[in-house]
């Protein structure tokens, strides 16, 4: 049986807060994982990106393949319930998304599902937080079928693994 994270990922300083509750499948990596967020929250794969556990690691990644990214580390070993960690887009607008693990659950699917969210889309290259609320009025409304529709040709197949023991 597949497991998935029921992760809780908010933007840093939004009011009313930004967010999506999603799960996502075992055994995919950091660059899967920023693929999906990516996918949440309206960002177009046109900067860097680290997820940071604070002064147990990080893992960077480039929008094209480098390497020198470390994001092709397995997500697994990081995930248990209640921990939190950030994961930062665009070093120059500086996007902070603090991401809760609030549940690991047994799940066949392995495709991530939105369960929840609120808040829009949010615009690239605007300046950051302060800049998004001069122009959220351009913000596209989250459409949680639609996501859920892109989100199922996020699809990965445990047979893209050797076994088990390649993703300790």
């Amino acid at each position: 049986m597949s497991k998935g994270y029921q992760l809780k990922i908010t933007i840093k300083g939004s009011k009313p807060p930004i967010w999506r509750r999603v799960i996502v499948p075992d055994k995919i990596t950091f660059r899967d994982l920023d693929d999906i967020i990516e996918a949440l929250f309206g960002w177009t794969h046109e900067h860097l990106y680290e997820f940071s556990f604070g002064q147990a690691g990080s893992f960077s990644g480039r929008p094209y393949q480098d390497s020198e990214d470390t994001v092709d580390e397995y997500i697994d070993e990081w995930m248990e319930e209640n921990r939190i960690f950030t994961y930062i887009y665009d070093f120059g607008d500086d996007w902070i998304h603090t991401i809760k693990v609030e549940k690991i659950i047994d799940r066949e699917e392995r495709y991530p599902e939105v369960l929840k969210s609120k808040g829009p889309y949010m615009i690239e290259d605007c300046g950051g937080l302060w800049g998004f609320y001069e122009h959220i009025d351009e913000a596209e409304p989250f459409d949680l079928d639609e996501a859920n529709n892109i989100l199922a040709d996020f699809h990965y197949p445990v047979e893209l693994y050797d076994s088990e023991d390649d993703i300790d």
